[in-house]
């Protein structure tokens, strides 16, 4: 077993918000919807961002089945890099594509991986992180073909040791 604190800098922490992650989500949710007329939709494909004349300003999107949705102020969207920048069209905003081709040749895509989240009867164990049993740790079988390498590292976080409201009782 190897501690993954040795690969990370000096300085660096495992932070869980409070709440879990639904806790982000939820107050995503109020930012927006406070705000009359804003609306969040959810399970919504979108096809095309669309944008106004010179394409400095995303309008709107296009959905899935042509619909359009124009904005008034502004389109949020939690898309990734190379997702959005296929939904930005060569012609429709030409500097905003160009700065994205750009952001994608600097970065190498991680591998795909598998994020298991499990529930566990957990009595009789720690109920608060220790060194010996820590919020989060990791088995990696071998440092040097990378923590991407197939079946070569397994990571286990346990969020409920600094937030017992995750766990249920």
């Amino acid at each position: 077993v190897h501690d993954t604190s040795t690969a990370h800098p000096a300085g660096v922490c495992l932070d869980f918000p409070v709440g879990g992650t639904e806790s982000i989500i939820g107050a995503l949710v109020r930012g927006v919807t406070k705000h009359r007329g804003c609306e969040l939709m959810l399970n919504t494909h979108v096809d095309e961002l669309l944008f106004g004349e010179g394409g400095g300003r995303c309008t709107g999107v296009r959905l899935k089945g042509g619909r359009t949705l124009r904005a008034t102020k502004a389109v949020v969207s939690n898309a990734d890099l190379w997702t959005t920048r296929k939904l930005v069209g060569e012609a429709a905003a030409p500097a905003l594509a160009a700065e994205l081709d750009q952001r994608i040749s600097r970065l190498e895509r991680c591998e795909s991986f598998l994020h298991l989240h499990v529930g566990l009867e957990a009595s009789g164990l720690p109920t608060s992180p220790s060194e010996t049993f820590p919020a989060q740790w990791a088995v990696v079988s071998d440092w040097e073909a990378g923590v991407d390498a197939p079946r070569n590292m397994v990571l286990v976080s346990l969020p409920s040791l600094l937030d017992p409201s995750l766990a249920p009782e």
